[in-house]
């Protein structure tokens, strides 16, 4: 599976620079069935914009505009390796520094792990939930108790 196939349906919305006038959670609706049973083609998926990753995540990764090179600009993943903390995103490099932090992410479909430099990362946001009959199903957190 690739990006390309790998989408949230963003619909005709502009591209994204920033976040600003984003809500703390967001949905999107999901195109594909590489998640499933945990959800499918159609399902809403419901986003933070303040929760930090982790490994084992479902995330949005939203790409900067200037580095899609004709790929879309949010895609869902699974996360693999996590940014370090001090690369908080949109994150600039250092212009003297060789180092780049990645975000390793791992497909549904194929399972194969991409590394995405920082620098070309505009937000990853966690999944927190899917939206159905008008509520969120949030997922359960890690430290609340199973119902």
């Amino acid at each position: 599976m690739d990006t390309d196939t790998n989408t949230a349906n963003e619909g005709a919305m502009e591209l994204r620079h920033d976040f600003e006038d984003c809500k703390p959670e967001y949905r999107l609706v999901y195109r594909g069935n590489e998640f499933a049973p945990e959800f499918n083609d159609g399902d809403e998926i419901v986003f933070s914009t303040e929760l930090d990753h982790k490994h084992g995540d479902v995330i949005a990764l939203w790409l900067k505009p200037e580095a899609l090179n004709g790929r879309p600009q949010v895609s869902v993943w699974r996360v693999e390796m996590a940014l370090p903390s001090f690369c908080k995103v949109p994150f600039t490099p250092h212009p003297k520094s060789e180092a780049h932090p990645v975000l390793i992410v791992r497909s549904a479909g194929d399972g194969k792990c991409r590394a995405i430099k920082g620098q070309d990362i505009l937000g990853v946001h966690p999944k927190i939930g899917l939206f159905y009959n008008q509520q969120i199903a949030r997922d359960e957190q890690e430290g609340e108790a199973a119902s």
